[in-house]
């Protein structure tokens, strides 16, 4: 592999092989252990991989009016540094360069003439959330978006006839009209989240290590945007996403760009009457299947071992976490999560 450590956005950007990369996905494994090694590189290879997507005329990947002036100015420096390495008989070669140049110029001159919040121009509209207090918007859909303090929301004035797309900056919580033909998607830095009728939270600050999705009811798939790209151009390539459920939620390193699942930090109960979790010597079993049932949340134990396990307990008004603590104490066992589901051990009951 050549050695790209000095690389700017723009030497990115013009290298055959890193464009090889980002149109096909070949080599992934190898530039994602390089991208680990070179965590320096990372602003710069994300650069270059939008200016590459915006060039393709991909309107999934086309940079934020919101970005555009800050990562002109950066790719202006770029270019300079470039000229002082002699680079101009490389770009007489490639009409890469130009064309991601031209294509900035055009964005950024768009920002300065046209009214980007204005709806009669077509493009998306833009908000920016500069309160303390998150603000609801209401989509052309019906669909509800909360956007959190400091956090900005780009979406269309009115959803394609085939799709609804959104560009999240920041933090959200989607309340989604169902619509089975008109799939929901939210691009947030490098991942998308996809939905047909659900609610859930996206957080994807630019400053933070981590994108967040979690999940509070129906279900989402989360995919790069790589991935996505791929399974868009060519339908039969299966989309390589996790699915994420009620009370569970995906994290997605931006450093080794890679993705957990997990359960959310407070799960939360579905509709339940009052003393529902009340149990008067119940089997076991029974008390995990109402727990499951309530959560959405797959326990796991030997049925085997538990065959001859009762409780008595209230667990009202408790926490989930606390449940399976009060739980695994009156059974002399232990709970640990793994992959959103919990696993119960013990020894059992004689």
């Amino acid at each position: 592999m050549k050695n790209y450590s000095e690389y700017t956005a723009v030497d990115f950007a013009m290298d055959e092989d890193f464009i090889f990369w980002v149109e096909t996905g070949a080599n992934d494994d190898t530039w994602q252990a390089w991208l680990i090694e070179h965590p320096g590189q990372e602003e710069a290879v994300n650069e270059a991989i939008s200016m590459i997507r915006a060039v393709e005329n991909d309107e999934k990947y086309i940079l934020s009016s919101i970005k555009n002036k800050d990562l002109w100015g950066r790719i202006e420096g770029s270019v300079q540094a470039s000229k002082k390495k002699e680079l101009r008989s490389k770009w007489k070669k490639s009409g890469v360069l130009i064309g991601i140049l031209m294509f900035l110029m055009v964005s950024v001159v768009g920002i300065y003439y046209f009214n980007f919040n204005s709806p009669a121009n077509g493009d998306l509209l833009s908000y920016k959330n500069e309160s303390n207090q998150p603000h609801k918007l209401v989509l052309s859909d019906g669909s509800i978006v909360t956007l959190k303090p400091h956090s900005s929301l780009e979406y269309p004035e009115s959803f394609s006839a085939n799709s609804r797309e959104v560009h999240l900056y920041g933090e959200a919580f989607f309340q989604v009209k169902r619509n089975p033909q008109k799939p929901f998607s939210v691009y947030s830095e490098d991942i998308v989240t996809k939905v047909l009728g659900t609610s859930f939270n996206v957080q994807a600050f630019e400053e933070k290590k981590d994108i967040v999705v979690s999940v509070k009811t129906g279900k989402v798939s989360v995919a790069t945007k790589v991935e996505y790209k791929r399974q868009t151009a060519d339908p039969s390539e299966q989309l390589k996403g996790v699915l994420i459920t009620r009370n569970q939620q995906i994290t997605f390193s931006k450093k080794n760009r890679k993705m957990t699942k997990q359960l959310v930090s407070e799960p939360v109960l579905r509709n339940a009457k009052p003393g529902a979790f009340t149990f008067e010597d119940k089997p076991v079993a029974e008390i995990f299947h109402k727990l499951e049932r309530a959560y959405g949340i797959d326990i796991i134990f030997d049925k085997e071992v538990m065959a001859q396990c009762r409780l008595t307990t209230k667990l009202d008004n408790t926490e989930f976490y606390d449940k399976l603590r009060l739980i695994c104490k009156g059974l002399n066992a232990k709970y640990e999560i793994l992959d959103a589901h919990v696993i119960i051990s013990g020894d059992g009951c004689q």
